[in-house]
């Protein structure tokens, strides 16, 4: 850029300006000048009478000016080249239809009514769609693929991440609104895998808060695994969510190792848990762990817990 002179700019004519030039821009300066003069009482009947400010956009102006335009067909393509994002709304299109319908809907009602109500009408319709996401989020089971890449599948009757485990994350924050409905899926998907389900394992990560029936709703749903003699662990839950869990004495029901910081460490323990766990007996069948292969491994029988329970029967029935 060079050097930036200090101080005030000279007022004056340009040094080598011929006056034949200087005579020649005096229209112009007093074009510009009639359109300041023209804005300024534009933008002040605009702010008595409560509307938008006006702007000449001379930018614009100069550019029509060079490509010939002369009407006000040029001035309206040129808005609507400018204003319209074609490519925007091509790519709402694509991944959005409903926010794409939004937009659509905002720039009618912009056009035909105004800018105000087509403002308004948007909020709302936002407001709407964020309504909508949280009563029906999406729900997924949890898995990994070959390459330990994390899998979401949608969660439906029969799902599992592993033989004996399976992974349950609701897309959204856990409320009134979706608990109910969470929980119904989880459950869903707890008696509809092929493998008898040994953990349930809930991805807590888009979830900071609980309301009073999320936590109720939680509490049914620890409830039902635990008479279905389930454990119930938690993946990646944040400092808030424990916070919201102890005041609804939730995390008494879960020792601190049943919540994992990731979902291969969860997958970790459940591959070095015991394999065997359920009302059933496993007398008569063999299981590995989850993860390789079902190769011959050592009978296994009840959990010790039954089998003391077997012995005192039997020793009371004998006395």
């Amino acid at each position: 850029m060079g050097s930036v002179p200090k101080g005030f700019p000279p007022i004056g004519l340009l040094e080598g300006l011929p006056l034949s030039t200087a005579v020649s821009v005096i229209p112009i300066a007093f074009a510009c000048l009639v359109l300041i003069v023209g804005l300024a009482g534009a933008n002040l009947a605009a702010g008595l009478s409560g509307t938008f400010v006006a702007h000449g956009s001379p930018t614009k102006a100069k550019i029509l000016y060079d490509l010939k335009g002369r009407t006000q067909v040029a001035n309206l393509t040129m808005a609507g080249v400018v204003l319209v994002d074609l490519a925007g709304m091509r790519y709402l299109l694509r991944h959005s239809r409903l926010e794409f319908i939004v937009a659509l809907v905002t720039a009618v009602t912009v056009c035909v009514v105004g800018v105000t109500k087509g403002t308004v009408l948007a909020i709302a319709l936002s407001l709407l769609n964020l309504i909508r996401r949280q009563c029906k989020p999406r729900d997924f089971v949890l898995a990994r693929d070959e390459v330990g890449e994390p899998v979401y599948q949608k969660a439906l009757p029969g799902m599992q991440s592993l033989p004996g485990i399976v992974v349950c994350r609701l897309d959204a924050e856990l409320v009134y609104a979706n608990a109910s409905r969470f929980v119904d899926d989880v459950k869903a998907v707890v008696v509809g895998p092929p493998d008898p389900v040994r953990w349930l394992a809930l991805g807590c990560a888009p979830v900071t808060d609980l309301d009073y029936s999320a936590g109720m709703s939680l509490r049914g749903l620890l409830d039902f695994a635990e008479a279905r003699d389930v454990e119930v662990h938690l993946v990646r839950p944040d400092t808030e969510l424990a916070r919201c869990l102890n005041a609804f004495d939730l995390m008494g029901e879960l020792p601190p190792e049943r919540v994992h910081a990731t979902l291969e460490e969860a997958f970790d323990a459940f591959r070095a848990a015991p394999a065997c766990w359920g009302p059933a007996p496993c007398e008569g069948r063999t299981i590995s762990h989850v993860g390789r292969d079902l190769d011959p491994a050592p009978r296994v029988t009840y959990p010790e817990k039954r089998r003391r329970g077997v012995e005192q029967l039997g020793s009371s029935l004998g006395s």
